[in-house]
């Protein structure tokens, strides 16, 4: 979230004053730091989920199981940072409703669609897949709208590079 908080005036700001190559830059960055951070914390959580889930409980049992899912839920954080980024980006240049699908789809559009169904048909691994899965959907749908709008940030640098 400070990521986002630091990415938001910057990214605005360029954005108002059509300084689009900074827009780029700030978005590459942002990106960069925020797969970054989520990365590391996915690698402790994989690596240590034992010791976290020891924090909380001292039945080894609770231990080993909550370890097991923690690794299954934590397995696409990496992608994350482009998702939440996003989110933000389209949020910060004005465009509601790509922001609104794009904050909403990762845990509430996808995730919940996918606890409901995927257990039915796979019990609880199913349900532990629910949380990959929608990270990986939602950052999927997130690229996708990604790309669509570097296009179109091209072109508006172009209009205004071509007013000059």
């Amino acid at each position: 979230f400070g990521t986002i908080q630091g990415f938001q005036p910057i990214a605005g700001f360029n954005y108002g004053a059509k300084l689009y190559d900074r827009v780029r830059k700030t978005l590459k960055l942002a990106i960069v730091f925020a797969s970054s951070y989520t990365t590391i914390g996915a690698m402790l959580l994989f690596i240590f989920a034992k010791t976290f889930a020891s924090i909380f409980t001292s039945d080894p049992e609770l231990i080993n199981t909550s370890a097991y899912i923690m690794r299954y839920v934590v397995a696409v954080f990496p992608l994350i940072g482009i998702q939440i980024i996003g989110g933000t980006y389209f949020m910060v240049i004005g465009k509601s409703f790509p922001s609104l699908i794009l904050n909403l789809s990762r845990q509430f559009l996808i995730l919940i669609p996918l606890i409901l169904i995927l257990p039915r048909f796979f019990g609880l691994t199913g349900l532990m897949m629910s949380f990959p899965l929608a990270d990986f959907l939602a950052t999927i749908i997130t690229v996708v709208w990604f790309v669509i709008e570097l296009r179109q940030l091209g072109e508006l640098k172009k209009e205004v590079n071509g007013n000059e």
